[in-house]
């Protein structure tokens, strides 16, 4: 009874696997991914000309300027975390071809871009309540920037054919830790991170963990389900 109940849960998980193969190759799917690229294209340029023009800001941190963007060495952690931790997962899964291994660094550059945009809402959401200030509405309140940002995160749906949702009791766990952590930091005012070690630190934790969550939703973890 044991190797019936093994074996059929073998093939279940071969035939979903297949399944997702499947749909990673769906044109809809593709189109979606390739019309990322232009979505997401001016956080390419700002973080590549931020690195030509690095910074030491009021504690002593590195920083990389970018017309009026201040950007921190954990701005680009968070991002290569998702972007190349996507992008090997989707390749062992899928396979290192050229093909897969192109729309797996598509996939991982979406949801990375879609995540900055979740953090930055997220961010100044809380910072307004904080700072007695709504700088939420100043820089995303009006209509048009509202919609572009919110079709930016909806890049999140790129992700779900892929995940495994027997680890969402971890994926809960870290979304809970970034939730606590970002209540902390409300409390000490959520301030700058050139302001000392402790604000520069939550806010590069905070940032990293929200960057962790898909790849915690795609490990194979114990009975894995596609």
């Amino acid at each position: 009874m044991s190797y019936t109940i093994k074996l059929i849960t073998s093939q279940k998980t071969l035939y979903q696997e297949k399944l997702m193969a499947a749909r990673h190759k769906d044109p809809h799917y593709l189109f979606l991914l390739f019309l990322s690229i232009p979505m997401f294209i001016w956080y390419d340029k700002q973080a590549l000309t931020a690195l030509q023009n690095m910074a030491i800001d009021k504690s002593g941190n590195a920083v990389f300027l970018s017309e009026n963007q201040v950007i921190y060495p954990f701005t680009y952690a968070g991002a290569l975390l998702t972007i190349l931790g996507i992008t090997s997962l989707m390749a062992r899964r899928y396979g290192f071809s050229i093909s897969n291994l192109i729309v797996s660094l598509l996939l991982g550059r979406a949801v990375a871009g879609a995540l900055i945009v979740v953090y930055e809402q997220i961010f100044t959401l809380l910072g307004s309540i904080v700072w007695k200030e709504n700088v939420w509405l100043l820089y995303y309140g009006d209509i048009e920037t509202l919609l572009w940002n919110a079709a930016k995160v909806g890049f999140l749906i790129t992700l779900l054919p892929h995940i495994n949702p027997n680890m969402k009791y971890y994926t809960t766990l870290i979304l809970a830790t970034y939730f606590i952590l970002m209540i902390s930091w409300m409390a000490l005012g959520m301030r700058p991170p050139h302001q000392d070690a402790l604000n520069y630190a939550l806010n590069a934790t905070t940032r990293l963990l929200l960057h962790a969550v898909p790849l915690t939703l795609l490990l194979r973890g114990r009975g894995f389900q596609a």
